[in-house]
């Protein structure tokens, strides 16, 4: 009895105690593989960290508020495309930039203007790069 008692210990230990031998043959994860998982694990952790701080950086710059009218690119519900569309239209213009309207919507902006005729001499450069770029006036 002692024996069998200590032979069941001996392969619980072997078992549990990361044998990768052992796991190996019970096609059970072995160490290597364990830590591969949780070194890509983390990589995704961090790489949505990063994203989330772009996003958030990207999507909290503040509105061009002596502007009134803006050249827009987009009209979005998804942050995600919020930030695929500026990616796209950088260089057409200004610097794209975000901002939240009372419907909800976040539109993409490559440039704020004072007066309508600044805006629609912008939109009409705009319209070569974006044929739906569009001229937006804040209320």
């Amino acid at each position: 009895m002692d024996k069998k008692l200590l032979a069941v210990l001996a392969l619980s230990a072997l078992l549990f105690s990361g044998c990768d031998w052992i796991r190996e043959k019970l096609d059970m994860p072995t160490s290597k593989q364990i830590a591969e998982k949780k070194e890509k694990i983390i990589a995704a952790q961090q790489a949505a960290v990063k994203k989330d701080t772009l996003k958030a950086d990207t999507l909290a710059a503040p509105v061009k508020t002596e502007a009134v009218y803006y050249v827009i690119v987009g009209a979005f519900n998804s942050d995600e495309l919020v930030l695929l569309s500026m990616e796209k239209h950088k260089g057409i213009l200004q610097e794209p930039f975000a901002f939240k309207i009372p419907s909800g919507l976040k539109l993409v902006s490559i440039g704020g203007y004072q007066t309508l005729e600044e805006a629609r001499a912008a939109h009409q450069q705009a319209l070569k790069a974006d044929p739906e770029a569009w001229v937006y006036k804040k209320r």
